[in-house]
């Protein structure tokens, strides 16, 4: 005689497989779950992305923070400068373009709106 535990456990045998599946699955993957980058304290972060898969506390005060920040920004040389220049440069074009474009608009009255209220455009 057959065991009836056994027999019932054949009879369900799509749940079986789906189980049997799922934790072959959680098993394999469980494994890659290594940290990938070696760290030593004290030690600079030795790797060209500065992602950090976990939470670390930051262990100083405010004040040592901002005084480290007015420390970096005193050192500070900014790689670029900002040409104020270049705004009046570009709305100069923008403007003649503009003035360009609505001069072959109105000549076909396309754009007759535009016009009307240019300084809304």
């Amino acid at each position: 005689m057959q065991n009836p535990f056994l027999k019932q456990l054949f009879q369900h045998k799509a749940y079986l497989a789906a189980l049997l599946c799922a934790l072959t699955i959680s098993i394999i993957f469980s494994f890659k779950r290594n940290f990938p980058y070696s760290y030593q304290v004290g030690e600079k972060w030795q790797y060209h992305s500065l992602y950090a898969p976990f939470q670390f506390n930051i262990e100083k005060t405010s004040l040592e923070v901002d005084s480290i920040t007015n420390a970096l920004n005193k050192q500070f040389v900014p790689h670029l400068t900002m040409d104020k220049s270049a705004y009046a440069f570009a709305n100069e074009i923008l403007n003649k373009e503009f003035k360009r474009q609505m001069g072959y608009a109105s000549k076909d009255n396309s754009a007759s709106e535009v016009g009307r209220n240019s300084k809304s455009y």
